[in-house]
């Protein structure tokens, strides 16, 4: 399988594209920052993987549309995409975040969150259609599920988006053999999660934080277990509290 990871220079991305690579898959390692792109693909390369680096913006439509096309004129086809690029607001202290964050901060944490797997789920259905089929895993987050505050408003807004467009995705499945799933990781012991912890006080982390962090490879599972299931179109896994993690039951509105 050929399987394209946006965001993989590090942290959940990295994660997944090492799994996928032990488990036999081509990988293309995307990240906007080449030098962390290409230390994983060394990583995987060491690993006795296959990889080669994908570099580029998800958040620029043109850019996205070459990330995919350089995929599949080095690799032949698309098989798999995880969209998993994402970024938060600047930081989780009152000055830092929506309202009082200038727009062009926060525009940027849509632009790549929301943007960024819109333009990459469209290409890569234009690509995936075209060799019979394929699976894409939109990486959200348990930030994105509920009603209650949460500490950066934007970012909880984008996953909110990433969530609900899976689901309304769900007929792809029957319709193209595309199959389009979601993961909502909590709290993950990633680089970005350690940037937000250095910029608050330990009080304020002990008060929105676990004790216990996920690891990134446990999220990597559960892509592959979402890759891997057919019997899974626009279902959304919620990967908190003990193993094994559920799926979110479907809602319809009230009548």
């Amino acid at each position: 399988a050929i399987a394209l990871v946006t965001g993989s220079g590090s942290g959940i991305g990295r994660a997944t594209a090492r799994r996928l690579a032990r488990d036999g898959a081509t990988v293309a390692v995307n990240d906007i920052d080449e030098g962390l792109a290409l230390e994983s693909v060394r990583v995987i390369e060491q690993d006795g993987g296959r990889a080669g680096v994908m570099p580029g913006d998800v958040a620029n439509d043109d850019g996205m549309r070459k990330i995919i096309d350089d995929v599949c004129a080095s690799f032949g086809r698309l098989d798999i995409l995880v969209n998993n690029a994402g970024i938060v607001e600047a930081g989780i202290t009152p000055r830092e975040v929506f309202p009082e964050l200038e727009p062009a901060r926060w525009l940027r944490v849509v632009d790549v969150n929301v943007r960024g797997v819109l333009f990459g789920t469209q290409h890569a259905i234009a690509a995936m259609r075209n060799s019979g089929g394929g699976v894409i895993i939109n990486i959200a987050s348990m930030a994105g599920i509920g009603v209650g505050p949460h500490p950066a408003p934007v970012y909880a807004a984008s996953k909110a988006a990433v969530v609900r467009f899976t689901a309304a995705l769900a007929p792809l499945g029957r319709r193209l053999n595309i199959r389009v799933n979601c993961i909502c990781p909590d709290w993950v012991d990633t680089p970005m999660v350690q940037r937000t912890r250095a910029a608050v006080s330990a009080e304020e982390w002990r008060a929105i934080a676990p004790s216990v962090m996920t690891q990134p490879e446990e999220i990597a599972d559960a892509v592959v277990t979402m890759i891997t299931d057919d019997s899974l179109a626009g279902r959304v896994m919620l990967c908190v509290g003990p193993k094994p993690w559920p799926l979110m039951e479907p809602t319809k509105p009230p009548k």
